[in-house]
């Protein structure tokens, strides 16, 4: 090791502090590493003093300590060592997009009455990319694809299905073929289903897609939603860069609950209309509606102190305190402080 050269890591490869460790958040692998938090104070230092500038402060048998994590950073190619380092910048995690809301979730029961024809042009309108369709009641096969053949004229791009269980979903065909038929559906979830089991899909432009996943937990409300899990964390710069900004869940989001009801979130109390009324574009304009895209992680309670919070998800609608907008998400199990989840 040579002791006068600077040590930098990747510049994908983000440091963050939390209150009892950091991580290294590798976004061009997809992956995460645990690490000292004194480690990452290191690390910084070492992008403004040479090593051995860095080690004086040391004892002999901490620098080795910190050599031996040093080595490992590289072997894991995390990390490299320059002359130069400041010939190396660091990416700007500005987040921008053209679009007005860039996903959306509609909610659909036994009693909905939406006209989806309507809703698919006005969010396409809006620049929308993303949706998610949940069905709490049994719809079949042919009433879903009726369904998605209204977005033939939309510039979505992904389509995720939550669909209750029905007995002619037992022939995977049945579904792979509406997956063949629709190809921007990159993921269907069978919920309420009297087994488990998972159809990977293949690999398209933007990831996996098609993939089935048959669960015996039953989707029947919007009450389901917000919950935090360590499958659920994202770990790429599209997603770090907007949880750095805005809200990692609710961030250009836009929903329409069963009743036909335009919020936030189709869990969330306060609504902005009914699309029987009103506009998606008008709800979008009324007072407050943009204000939750504000609350990142670095605002929440407990969610500040957590190594996860670029790369998790997050829940405004059930947090531990009902009067406190900036609370710790309440379907979160997670302990930052004894790095342990409950």
């Amino acid at each position: 090791m040579n002791r006068n050269k600077y040590f930098l890591l990747y510049a994908c490869c983000m440091p963050v502090k939390g209150a009892s460790r950091g991580m290294i958040c590798d976004l061009q692998r997809n992956v995460l590493m645990a690490i000292p938090n004194e480690i990452i104070d290191i690390i910084l230092d070492c992008r403004i003093k040479n090593f051995e500038l860095v080690m004086i402060d040391y004892e002999i048998e901490t620098r080795n300590i910190i050599k031996e994590y040093i080595e490992n950073l590289i072997t894991e190619e995390l990390g490299f060592w320059t002359f130069e380092p400041e010939r190396f910048l660091d990416i700007d995690f500005k987040w921008e997009s053209p679009s007005q809301i860039t996903n959306a979730i509609i909610d659909i029961d036994s009693h909905s009455r939406h006209d989806f024809e309507s809703l698919f042009n006005q969010l396409d309108e809006l620049g929308c990319k993303d949706l998610e369709l949940r069905f709490f009641s049994i719809k079949s096969v042919s009433e879903i694809d009726k369904i998605l053949y209204l977005l033939k004229n939309t510039a979505l791009k992904s389509v995720e299905l939550i669909i209750k269980y029905e007995s002619e979903f037992e022939r995977d065909e049945n579904l792979t073929n509406l997956i063949i038929r629709n190809p921007r559906l990159y993921r269907i979830l069978v919920h309420s289903a009297p087994f488990g089991r998972i159809i990977n899909g293949h690999k398209g432009s933007f990831g996996e897609m098609g993939r089935i996943i048959y669960s015996t937990s039953e989707v029947d409300s919007s009450n389901h939603c917000g919950a935090i899990h360590v499958s659920n964390f994202s770990v790429n710069i599209e997603t770090y860069s907007e949880s750095v900004n805005f809200n990692s869940c609710l961030n250009r989001k836009i929903s329409v609950d069963s009743k036909g009801y335009i919020k936030n979130c189709p869990s969330m109390v306060v609504d902005y209309g009914n699309i029987n009324d009103t506009s998606l574009h008008s709800a979008l304009l009324r007072k407050n509606f943009k204000a939750i895209w504000e609350i990142n992680k670095d605002k929440i309670d407990v969610c500040k102190d957590c190594e996860f919070r670029y790369v998790c998800t997050d829940c405004r609608a059930y947090i531990t305190d009902s009067n406190d907008i900036y609370s710790k998400p309440s379907k979160c199990r997670y302990d930052p402080y004894k790095m342990k989840w409950i």
